[in-house]
Order: structure tokens, then sequence, then C-alpha cells
């Protein structure tokens, strides 16, 4: 019995440790912003390389005692040299996998410490996109007296690791970090309560 419940608690110690893992790299993806990136015909396994660097130099979260992310790279030979054009400033790490993985059929997922990229067999649950959208006044209020993210559990709306709900007061706009089949599912509610919300990539 009291071998039992020793391994119940080295599970369940792992399964929390596991947790914080995926929370800290969450953490990085949504707060690292790379200055800048000029990818002009480059390979693509050449890209995700250039991604883990910059998050490395640019990794100011102070989330753990690692810098940037450890990025495992599972490509076919023919992926690999798939060519990516891409240039952008000021743009958080997490938006920076978002177009690339899109742009070259690829996807990304967050396990553990680790963030593997590869073709269709990694899965691509863990995506998440940030939107804002103006909310109106006859909504607004039960936002602020609730939280928006609150609001939208009550709706049905999960936010599972890496998602989050803001609304900021002062422009009436909430921000929200999600993966698409829940954004969509936040949208087609808002629709149905005649809310029209004017919705802005991020």
């Amino acid at each position: 019995m009291k071998i039992i419940s020793l391994l119940f608690v080295f599970l369940f110690s792992s399964i929390l440790a596991f947790t914080a893992d995926e929370d800290v790299i969450w953490s990085k993806l949504k707060n690292i912003v790379i200055p800048e990136v000029d990818f002009r015909n480059m390979r693509l396994e050449d890209v995700y390389n250039t991604i883990a660097d910059s998050s490395r130099k640019n990794d100011a979260t102070h989330a753990s005692g690692v810098k940037g992310i450890n990025l495992v790279i599972s490509l076919t030979p023919e992926e690999k040299e798939k060519k990516v054009n891409l240039s952008a400033k000021n743009i958080l790490l997490f938006q920076l996998l978002n177009i690339v993985t899109k742009s070259t059929g690829t996807r990304y997922t967050v396990t553990g410490s680790v963030v593997m990229v590869g073709g269709q067999e990694v899965s691509g649950e863990t995506e998440r996109i940030a939107r804002s959208y103006g909310i109106p006044l006859t909504i607004s209020g039960d936002i602020r007296k609730k939280g928006a993210k609150k609001f939208l559990e009550e709706l049905g709306v999960k936010f599972p690791e890496g998602s989050s709900a803001t609304y900021v007061g002062a422009t009436g706009k909430m921000l929200v970090v999600n993966s698409p089949d829940n954004l969509k599912l936040m949208e087609k509610i808002l629709r149905g309560m005649g809310v029209t919300p004017s919705k802005q990539a991020r």
C-alpha cells in the first residue's frame, strides 16, 4: 500500500512539473518579441533554427533559468528544403511561429519544456492566435464586472494552456488569445447574442 501511495505521489508530481513547464513555454511564446526577421528564400530548417536563436537572444521574460525556447525540429528532407520569404518587425514569437507554420503547411505543439515543429504528424492543437475585438456597451458592463475570461467561459468557451482573455476598458477592446476552433466558437456565440464585434488580427 505504501509503495502504491509513493507511486501516486511521484506520478502526480510529474504531471504538475510537466504542466508547469508548459506554462513557462507559453509565457515565453506570448511575451518574447523578435525585433526583426528577414527571411529571403531561406530554407525552412534554417528558418526554424534562426527562430530558436532569436528567442534566446531576445528572451527578457526571466520565466525560467533557460533563455529562449527549446525548439525540436522534425521535418522530412522535402520539408527542410521549402523556401520561406518573410519580413517583419517587433513580432511576438508565437505569432511568428503561426505565420511560418501556416505558410509552409507545418505545425507546432508545446510538450512539456519543448516546442516541437514538423509536418502533419505533429499535432496542431496547441496553436494560439491573438485577436482584438471592439466590444459594444451592451455587454461591456458584464465583461468588466466578471472579467473577460470568466465571461467567455460562462458562455461555453474553453481556455486551454496558453490561452487568455483581457478587457481594456480605456479602449473598449477585448484581447483574446486562443485556438482557432475556440475563437470560431466564441465569435459564433457573440453573433448569437446580437453582437458583431469588430475583429482585428494581431
